[in-house]
């Protein structure tokens, strides 16, 4: 007699034990927890639950690749959809396949209860917008150089070299990626960089904490922040004013009037960063 059950998907043996067998060696594992969340929710053709639980599983992988070993499935968080968004970019993927694999990742958070951490539409995203191109040839000729100064002086004995440029270029080289991923808006209420007719504009200090809370954890980003902008400073790319302060002060202007002012590192030479050039910001005027 033939099984009436045999075409529906069984739990296996690994996902079993996952569930059951919780003892004291008990570690979260985020693939397994994904596979257990597309098997109690089977929303929609089969093959449309085949095709979402490939890309979820494949999204999950990556998380775990990028540090989050022991992430669980009801903790995804708007920074997990930036890690999968840098990466997805980084291999080339289309808009269309990014946006396809989004409604996945938007099913996972709609089963957790973790909608509030997704914009309302890819747009806010940067998905599908046209995206700045980044100039690498500027920043690698720089790199280039700045590396064959410090390896002449270091052979030469004649000074100690501090990593004060190489951390500024480090710095601007996250700042780049930011933008063409749109990780970092630009040019909106809130965003973190604005270009504006003296160059372009970072607002500080929240892109430098931004930065140094991902690179050396939120301890120690007060710290970390204050020398990154300082080493940025040292390399003399920004606009000073005339009383010589590095930062500048810039009015919030709208239909109303003005609303406020915002604090920013200028960047003299916007294209050497990026290009193209985006429009400066209307809404704002130096002081």
């Amino acid at each position: 007699m033939k099984n009436n059950n045999s075409s529906k998907k069984t739990i296996d043996k690994e996902i079993f034990d996952y569930i059951f067998g919780t003892g004291r060696s008990f570690r979260r594992d985020i693939v397994k927890e994904i596979k257990i969340l597309c098997l109690l929710n089977k929303d929609g053709s089969a093959s449309a639950q085949n095709d979402r639980e490939l890309i979820l599983v494949s999204a999950a992988q990556t998380l775990k690749m990028s540090g989050y070993q022991n992430m669980a499935v009801t903790s995804i968080k708007r920074k997990h959809i930036n890690i999968l968004l840098k990466r997805w970019y980084a291999d080339g993927l289309a808009v269309g396949t990014i946006k396809n694999r989004m409604s996945a990742l938007r099913w996972w958070a709609e089963k957790v209860d973790r909608q509030e951490f997704f914009p309302r539409n890819n747009k806010e995203l940067g998905i599908g917008v046209e995206r700045i191109e980044i100039k690498t040839t500027s920043f690698d000729s720089m790199q280039e150089d700045e590396g064959k100064a410090l390896v002449a002086l270091k052979q030469a004995n004649k000074i100690s070299i501090p990593a004060d440029e190489e951390a500024a270029l480090k710095f601007m080289k996250w700042v780049q990626q930011g933008l063409v991923q749109r990780t970092i808006k630009f040019n909106e209420a809130g965003a973190a960089v604005h270009f504006v007719p003296q160059g372009m504009a970072l607002v500080s200090p929240i892109i430098f904490r931004t930065y140094a809370r991902e690179v050396v954890g939120y301890d120690r980003a007060l710290e970390f922040a204050a020398h990154i902008q300082r080493t940025v400073f040292r390399c003399g790319w920004h606009l000073q004013a005339t009383d010589r302060r590095n930062v500048i002060n810039y009015e919030i202007h709208s239909r109303k009037g003005k609303t406020g002012n915002l604090f920013c590192v200028v960047l003299l030479n916007a294209g050497q960063w990026v290009r193209p050039v985006p429009p400066s910001n209307p809404a704002l005027r130096l002081v």
